[in-house]
């Protein structure tokens, strides 16, 4: 009784890359597993296959749309909101965990998108930066609904079947947890030299002030498809997520962020439309 499952739970699973049941006496395929949660992602390539355009995407842009429109998510309260969203998860993180002064945590959150979003982004999918707990500068903490649009145009990745940009683009691809610390390999993952410069400096004048990042999907739909990614970094070589106990702690941070980032599609929307929203 109470026992954690832990490590690879399933070594392989027969299936078949087919429409049509195979003939008596074929074999199947194995897909392998290295890990447990590696089995939402071979499900989901099972089911709708391995080719690009992702044919899973539009559903994962559908929930999003469904929950909330893209004037709203352009709007400035919704912007203002999902700021305080953000910031407060962080500062309850920092104090749940005992996090030290020194680090510095930042939250951000990425969703799906399509042309409805009106960002002008090159065809196929991909998943833009939407809101974040940093402050905007200047002054400022909060980008306006506009300014947040043209943020996401310029802070989007590019999503297919080998992988995604980036690595919450790569978290998005393979629905699960993707970290990398101290500025390690993969931190601008298929990156272009532009957008290497784009997305190492935080504004015009200030670079990137992060070294580790771990970035991690939201599953939801019938389908168990990603609907958003949310991205934690960190200043430190070795983030909190390092620090904290895998089978309680970590995962009740995991869960702490991926509530925070369902309730930006899925609560906030509802708030702002009920009337009821406040920071």
């Amino acid at each position: 009784m109470g026992a954690r499952a832990s490590g690879a739970i399933l070594t392989s699973i027969p299936c078949w890359f087919s429409t049509d049941w195979p003939s008596p006496g074929s074999s199947p395929e194995l897909l392998r597993l290295s890990h447990y949660g590696d089995l939402p992602r071979f499900i989901r390539d099972v089911q709708w296959g391995l080719q690009d355009p992702l044919p899973w995407f539009p559903v994962c842009v559908d929930f999003v749309r469904r929950h909330i429109a893209p004037e709203v998510l352009w709007s400035d309260i919704y912007q203002d909101l999902a700021w305080h969203v953000l910031e407060n998860t962080g500062t309850y993180l920092r104090t749940y965990f005992a996090v030290g002064e020194e680090e510095k945590l930042v939250l951000t959150v990425f969703l799906p998108v399509d042309d409805s979003f009106d960002l002008g982004l090159d065809p196929g999918p991909h998943i833009a930066k939407v809101a974040s707990s940093r402050p905007v500068g200047g002054g400022r903490i909060v980008r306006t609904g506009a300014e947040a649009r043209e943020h996401a145009r310029s802070m989007s990745l590019a999503v297919r079947a080998a992988g995604g940009q980036g690595v919450a683009g790569h978290a998005f691809v393979r629905q699960c947890a993707v970290e990398v610390l101290d500025n390690g390999q993969g931190i601008n993952w298929e990156f272009s030299r532009a957008m290497e410069v784009e997305w190492d400096r935080e504004s015009d004048s200030t670079p990137r002030d992060w070294r580790s990042i771990l970035a991690l999907p939201v599953l939801d739909t019938p389908s168990w498809v990603p609907i958003a990614v949310i991205v934690l970094t960190s200043n430190r070589p070795d983030p909190i997520w390092r620090r904290l106990e895998p089978q309680q702690d970590l995962a009740e941070l995991k869960a702490m962020l991926r509530r925070t980032a369902r309730s930006l599609v899925v609560d906030l929307p509802g708030r702002i439309s009920g009337g009821a929203a406040t920071p």
